[in-house]
């Protein structure tokens, strides 16, 4: 009787943890959908604006303002779009500089 009340604690407790496990997996399939849309977004307005200038006048070239700003744009939507590489960015850096001081201590 203690032997089969055991085994049915255990049981109880391995389906918890197993329904758990089944709430949080679609977290980062969900996290990558939305992520997959914000980049589809960017890449659609990216080319209103470029459309935009080029009806107002301005000249798209690598090395003019819009020709910068929308190759950075752009970079921008490949670094959310979990289906393509992301881009190499100075933020990739960030775990190179030490952590802040813990200023927790002054009064603000």
């Amino acid at each position: 009787m203690v032997e089969a009340r055991r085994r049915r604690e255990a049981e109880l407790q391995l389906l918890r943890r197993r329904i758990e496990e089944e709430k949080r997996r679609p977290e980062p399939l969900c996290q990558e959908a939305e992520n997959w849309e914000k980049a589809k977004v960017i890449r659609k307005y990216v080319l209103e604006v470029m459309e935009l200038k080029k009806q107002q006048g301005e000249v798209l070239g690598p090395d003019t303002p819009l020709g910068i700003w929308v190759a950075w744009a752009l970079q921008q939507a490949d670094r959310f779009d979990p289906l393509t590489k992301s881009p190499p960015s100075i933020l990739d850096r960030k775990k190179e500089l030490p952590p802040p001081p813990n200023d927790s201590w002054r009064f603000r």
